[in-house]
């Protein structure tokens, strides 16, 4: 009987222990291993991001996460196609309606990407300044303890005869972003060092091509600097090789400093219509970019998909 009555015992401690852990935070949580940012996660094939809430009848591109997980920020354009930064926060482990981040809404702003430590949000704007020459510049906002500071123009003695565009840090702060600098490379992708807290002025990285047809954009760089995903469209492997529509690629950079040649990222993000503005969570496991959704309104959504994939391309 003793035996017995022992057995059982350990039965009913189980099944309390199993019904206890059920119902953990960590199980529940809005980031659990199959949840993030409240959405169900993405497997290797893309899928769209909130649709009905950041996807809607309007233009949206461009993610930013916050390193937190508590407010993630994206473009929508309006009947204009004119941007503004949109902002969801997490309250009370709903996520908020997007409205428009604390310095957007009144200017063309675009392309945010948030800092690994979350301290700087750097975007691209049309807001007038005493050294715009007229085009769109790169802008930074600084985090305080309630929101974002002002925002504060990068700025370079080179001119770039289309401004600077499609910002994107790695971890040591070193800035890349597209322009056309003709005093120093042209058309393409440059970075700027910050040495002292203030930005260097930018120096040529010959990756993307912008010649011969082939049009190369909107780059995101890896935090280390290994990699840059980017989009690219009149290339002979494009899905739609004979359209104006691009897909997005990854190139890898080697030991000795030199890129690989870029890589299309396959049928888990590319299809016949266009895909662009790619960017990673800050943990790296997911992949945002923009897919025009096909239909005649021509209106472009989020999607996201499982970022596994992206080492296998090296």
């Amino acid at each position: 009987m003793n035996i017995q009555f022992g057995i059982l015992l350990s039965c009913i401690l189980l099944l309390l222990i199993t019904a206890s852990c059920s119902d953990s935070p960590s199980r529940s949580s809005d980031n659990s291993a199959d949840s993030y940012l409240g959405e169900s996660v993405p497997s290797s094939q893309a899928i769209q991001f909130k649709p009905g809430i950041v996807n809607t009848a309007s233009f949206e591109s461009g993610m930013a996460v916050h390193p937190d997980l508590n407010e993630f920020y994206f473009t929508r354009l309006n009947s204009s196609f004119s941007g503004t930064i949109m902002v969801s926060k997490k309250n009370n482990n709903t996520w908020t309606s997007p409205v428009p981040a604390s310095f957007s809404g009144v200017y063309n702003d675009s392309d945010p990407f948030i800092t690994t430590d979350g301290r700087y949000l750097f975007f691209t704007t049309n807001r007038p300044s005493l050294s715009s020459n007229n085009q769109p510049h790169i802008w930074y906002v600084e985090r305080n303890i309630e929101d974002w500071s002002g925002p504060v123009i990068i700025n370079f003695e080179a001119v770039s005869i289309i401004g600077e565009r499609n910002p994107s840090l790695t971890s040591d702060a070193t800035l890349y972003f597209t322009a056309n600098f003709p005093s120093i490379g042209g058309e393409g992708l440059y970075c700027s060092k910050k040495i002292n807290e203030v930005y260097q002025e930018p120096e040529f990285c010959d990756i993307l091509t912008n010649a011969n047809g082939i049009v190369e954009v909107e780059p995101f760089i890896g935090s280390d600097g290994s990699y840059v995903l980017f989009y690219s469209a009149g290339r002979a492997d494009n899905f739609n090789p004979n359209g104006n529509t691009g897909d997005i690629y990854i190139s890898f950079r080697d030991n000795d400093d030199t890129w690989s040649d870029p890589r299309n990222l396959g049928s888990s993000v590319n299809t016949t219509n266009e895909e662009s503005h790619p960017s990673l969570s800050p943990n790296g496991k997911y992949l945002f970019f923009a897919r025009n959704n096909g239909q005649n309104n021509g209106f472009v959504d989020i999607y996201w998909v499982d970022a596994l994939f992206l080492a296998g391309l090296r």
